[in-house]
């Protein structure tokens, strides 16, 4: 995934996400075409969103570049509702899921756990004790 940087509002977790930046970094760096957890409608003018001042994250190694690019306020994503957070993140998968390929693993999950089970019930019945003849 080519990575598209959205506009992070959080900075708490940087550091120990920078494995995952091409990828996912606090929920904010986002695969291209995909919307970040924390967007620009969420901490506009007026937000009710709780922040904190990136000053007190200082010592993070990411702080220097986070101030530089995005400004002096930083948001949790806790701070965003439970329900409106789970939205996002299943719209995100959704949006990267090939429903067809994913309909079929269900599918083949489905009938491998059937002919599992038959062969488990099968195995119940022939395995036990050894019988005398």
């Amino acid at each position: 995934m080519t990575p598209n940087k959205a506009k992070p509002h959080w900075a708490r977790g940087l550091g120990a996400a920078s494995s995952l930046q091409s990828k996912i970094t606090g929920g904010l760096y986002i695969a291209k075409g995909h919307k970040g957890a924390i967007d620009a409608d969420d901490v506009g003018a007026g937000t009710k969103l709780p922040f904190f001042a990136a000053e007190s994250k200082v010592g993070d190694s990411q702080h220097r570049w986070f101030v530089d690019n995005y400004g002096e306020r930083c948001w949790d994503l806790d701070a965003l509702s439970p329900v409106v957070l789970r939205q996002r993140v299943e719209t995100a998968i959704l949006g990267c899921l090939d429903q067809d390929a994913w309909d079929h693993s269900v599918d083949v999950e489905k009938a491998e756990r059937e002919s599992m089970s038959g062969f488990m019930d099968t195995w119940k019945s022939i395995s036990g004790p050894a019988k005398k003849y």
